[in-house]
């Protein structure tokens, strides 16, 4: 993250946020669904491979290899299942124990180039060329960095709303996907 703001130039919309739990669970479960098709293949392979093996080393019958990796298949599917809703409830607790740091009030102004977020002691600007793709919920919106990292804002915080600022953004990012997760 820079440290630097445009010279001269005024935030075209600037947004207030308070980090809570609740926006910490929605982050989280943002993150989650986007990698749960490639988790759930990673783990379907990981599992009828690991059975291949075992069936390759000790000369199980074709027939029988095949049974088990079908068998494996429709048992890892619901496990995986499972497991999702298992790591959604761990994070739900985990946010619950935020720091108090991590709820300091949040400013974001937003320029032509980039966006300043302003927390506490520590300022950044980050440029627009460097958000991978944005993320939108009934109440927030997650500008993602990575592919697990993102800045959220609350679309009421912004001076402009929600849809003005998620296509302001998406004109700066040229065009790049938005996610939608919205229940309404």
């Amino acid at each position: 993250m820079e440290n630097m703001v445009p010279e001269g130039q005024q935030p075209i919309h600037p947004a207030r946020f308070r980090l809570t739990p609740a926006a910490y669970t929605q982050l989280n479960l943002i993150v989650q669904r986007r990698g749960l098709k490639k988790r759930r293949l990673l783990t379907l392979a990981l599992a009828v491979g690991v059975t291949l093996i075992y069936c390759i080393l000790t000369n199980v019958p074709v027939s029988t290899t095949i049974l088990l990796m079908v068998t494996e298949a429709l048992v890892v599917l619901p496990v995986s299942f499972l497991m999702d809703k298992w790591f959604l409830k761990l994070y739900a607790r985990r946010s619950q124990k935020l720091s108090p740091a991590a709820l300091d009030e949040q400013l974001f102004e937003f320029y032509e180039d980039g966006f300043r977020v302003v927390s506490g002691n520590s300022t950044g600007f980050v440029r627009y060329n460097r958000i991978v793709s944005l993320a939108r919920t009934d109440d927030y919106l997650a500008l993602f960095i990575t592919d697990v990292y993102a800045y959220l804002v609350m679309g009421d915080a912004a001076d402009c709303g929600m849809q003005e600022l998620t296509e302001f953004l998406q004109r700066k990012m040229n065009g790049k996907p938005l996610e939608n997760y919205r229940t309404h």
